[in-house]
């Protein structure tokens, strides 16, 4: 999972939890740097959460770009 394109002036963060809503893995690079996650993960239900951790910047609604690369094997 990426995170990128974040506006200027921003600084977003990525937060993965599982369904019983514990935390998994994060990704919380500083400014406007690529959010990113790798992580192999069984079959389930996942949160993602994005935070817009900017002290001066207002919770408004800002564009990003959210990807996510999913991979099946065998069973």
């Amino acid at each position: 999972m990426s995170l990128s394109q974040i506006p200027s002036g921003y600084d977003y963060d990525l937060l993965l939890y599982g369904s019983n809503k514990t935390l998994i893995d994060f990704s919380v690079t500083p400014g406007t740097n690529e959010e990113l996650i790798v992580r192999s993960l069984p079959a389930g239900q996942y949160y993602l959460f994005v935070a817009n951790t900017s002290p001066t910047i207002p919770q408004s609604a800002q564009p990003y770009w959210l990807q996510f690369g999913l991979e099946c094997c065998e069973p």
